[in-house]
């Protein structure tokens, strides 16, 4: 098959979805011999100038544009699917694209898109849009359908789970039974809130109101400067700035 895959991110570099997209990227075109043609539902391919009244009208002239000239450069790629990689946006635009290229269109959902999209009117339209025009609607759990019917109660027959794949890893893991000291880390390419950093840190407060005994949290990954900045006045406020190391990425 020639497939179309709409994506805002890609790279082994980035976050998790741009990861997770190089990796479902890597699983089409290589393991199962798909074609697949990239695009970004993001690029700005014409410059615009922001300004005006309109505060927004700088982002749609160049998502017109965009839906425009990938309209015309794909007219002639013999395409049989698109898959939006992410909902949200990317999901709108796969849907405006599929519509006018006449072709099937698949919903892949993150769990962003469709967890959060309910406390957010614009998200929820992408969302109702995109899901309205696909032929299926991948989830990566049955939390995730049941939000997507709340939005979408009449789509349960595109709604289909294919959980994210977990490789485990056998070892023994011992316990001492009296520690000295607790060490906790956690990681990812790229912290954000979603990971529930702020609980975290509440938790280490918990645990030194109720011990004596040391704790400390590593946090590895790259932090936006002004989220970091938050987290470490979170510490502040809690007295645990000795107890949390933010190592970045």
């Amino acid at each position: 098959m020639k497939i179309l895959l709409v994506t805002s991110e890609y790279g082994e570099q980035g976050g998790g979805l741009s990861f997770a997209c190089t990796q479902f990227n890597g699983i089409l075109s290589e393991s199962l011999g798909h074609d697949v043609i990239l695009l970004s539902s993001c690029e700005e391919i014409i410059k615009t100038a922001q300004g005006g009244y309109n505060a927004s009208l700088k982002s749609k002239i160049s998502n017109e544009y965009r839906l425009k000239n990938d309209t015309l450069k794909l007219k002639t790629q013999e395409l049989d699917l698109i898959i939006a990689f992410g909902g949200s946006f990317n999901g709108y635009y796969a849907s405006r694209l599929a519509n006018r290229l006449h072709l099937p269109l698949y919903l892949m959902l993150r769990g962003t898109d469709i967890n959060m999209a309910k406390w957010d009117s614009q998200e929820s339209f992408y969302l109702k849009e995109a899901g309205t025009k696909a032929i299926k609607i991948i989830c990566l759990s049955s939390e995730m359908v049941e939000n997507v019917l709340d939005l979408l109660p009449s789509m349960s027959h595109k709604c289909h789970i294919i959980p994210n794949i977990i490789k485990p890893i056998y070892g023994e893991t011992h316990f001492p039974n009296l520690p000295h000291k607790v060490i906790l880390g956690c990681s990812a390419a790229h912290i954000n809130e979603k990971k529930g950093i702020a609980n975290l840190l509440n938790a280490i407060k918990a645990f030194k109101d109720m011990t004596e005994l040391d704790i400390t949290l590593h946090i590895i990954g790259s932090i936006d400067s002004d989220l970091l900045n938050e987290y470490k006045l979170i510490c502040n406020e809690l007295s645990i700035d000795n107890n949390v190391v933010f190592y970045g990425y």
